[in-house]
């Protein structure tokens, strides 16, 4: 059996093309772990994987940390004489601010706000939408 690769660019490529009344309000509202600066790398790690979700929400901000966020930290620190870099506060990671949608816009409209997002995401005032979200919805229809 062979397997062509298929990239989430290109699912949000698709999704940007898609005349459909999926809306933001469509997508499903799942539980987003919330993190204090106070709180370790290791402590993030650890909500992430528990919640099984790709974000966590720094408690009273719209910003949050992922994956590839924290492995940035980790690369970047790797070679200096910290010895165990997961336990570095939650403070030295950097944060993204996702753009803030109307619950009303259309799937083609928040894909085209992906697209063209260094960290494909948004948020409305209850949900974190992602580029999985959008595949997930994609694969459904």
């Amino acid at each position: 059996t062979s397997f062509s690769q298929f990239s989430v660019r290109q699912a949000l490529e698709i999704g940007a093309l898609c005349k459909t009344n999926i809306g933001a309000s469509s997508f499903a509202q799942k539980r987003t772990p919330r993190f204090s600066r106070d709180n370790t790398i290791s402590d993030i790690i650890e909500k992430l994987r528990k919640d099984q979700t790709e974000f966590a929400l720094l408690e009273d901000e719209f910003t949050f940390v992922n994956y590839d966020i924290i492995l940035e930290k980790l690369k970047e620190l790797n070679n200096t004489q910290n010895e165990n870099l997961l336990s570095l506060s939650a403070s030295t990671l950097k944060t993204i601010t996702p753009m803030l949608i109307s619950d009303k816009l259309s799937l083609a409209e928040i894909c085209r706000i992906m697209l063209n997002a260094k960290h494909p995401c948004v948020m409305t005032q209850d949900k974190i939408i992602t580029a999985r979200d959008v595949l997930e919805v994609l694969c459904r229809e």
